[in-house]
């Protein structure tokens, strides 16, 4: 089958966030994975002599880095039972062209690393296997669920989008007949107000499904040579593009109205800010 390109092309230089120019880690990293590492063993009852290795994996140790790439964290550990995954903790940096970001860190315990490709050893702080820039090669049919998946996300952040300015422009119709209306328009608008709270509340139920489908789907697909997982590519695909971002902070201010913490005007304005 014909291969296509991933769209992200490999950089010339490691993550500048990441790895200082002599590849050793930037100030303050080593210790917060390290200092989290041990907290998260304390967690699982982990004594420190069972920690083995704590070693840095995936597309941020490489050449084919974003800003938003997660920094996979393995811990090799000297114990018989199931792994575990940890976190994610934030590492909050700042790019020279201004960008901000929160990078999420994740850790994953477990006794055999296995094939990991890439690999940094985050006590020694050297690479135990270097990074080489390439291509990767997917399929069609990577390609197919790609579009799929960014024309499902894409119509579910349009909709939601939809929704919202609906909701700003009833609520201001509402508080003008709340002064000038008679008491039908204003009942008639109460009704509206309802209907599209309703439909926002929907709309970030589909949200919601399509985030913890997009993690399920991840694992779910292999390439033709077994190797390549295809929602893999989606879900790099999507993360790449900031589709999973923007969805995870609507969530999060949606968890906020759950919460009490703010009320349904407030989340609205703070989704629409998102969203601009």
């Amino acid at each position: 089958m014909r291969g296509f390109r991933v769209i992200r092309p490999p950089k010339k230089v490691l993550d500048p966030c990441i790895f200082a120019e002599d590849e050793k880690l930037v100030p303050g990293l080593k210790d917060k994975i390290v200092s989290e590492t041990h907290q998260f063993a304390s967690e699982l009852n982990i004594s420190p002599d069972k920690i083995l290795g704590i070693y840095m994996i995936g597309s941020s140790v490489g050449y084919s880095w974003y800003p938003e790439a997660d920094i996979d964290i393995n811990v090799l550990i000297d114990w018989e039972k199931t792994p575990k995954l940890m976190g994610p903790t934030v590492w909050a940096v700042s790019y020279k062209t201004g960008r901000e970001v929160e990078k999420p860190v994740t850790y994953y315990f477990t006794k055999d690393i296995g094939a990991i490709g890439t690999a940094y050893d985050v006590l020694a702080e050297e690479f135990i296997t270097r990074p080489i820039v390439q291509y990767k090669e997917v399929s069609e049919e990577a390609i197919y669920w790609v579009k799929r998946w960014f024309s499902r996300i894409g119509i579910a952040i349009s909709e939601l989008k939809l929704d919202l300015y609906s909701y700003e422009d009833t609520k201001k119709n509402y508080e003008l007949a709340l002064q000038y209306g008679s008491e039908e328009q204003i009942e008639s608008l109460e009704e509206d107000l309802r209907k599209v709270q309703a439909e926002i509340e929907k709309d970030i139920q589909v949200l919601r499904l399509i985030y913890k489908l997009l993690t399920t789907f991840r694992g779910s697909f292999v390439g033709d040579d077994f190797k390549t997982s295809i929602g893999n590519v989606v879900y790099k695909s999507v993360e790449y593009v900031s589709y999973k971002r923007t969805i995870k902070q609507l969530l999060d201010v949606y968890k906020k109205f759950r919460s009490g913490s703010i009320d349904f005007d407030e989340m609205v304005r703070e989704m629409m800010v998102l969203e601009t």
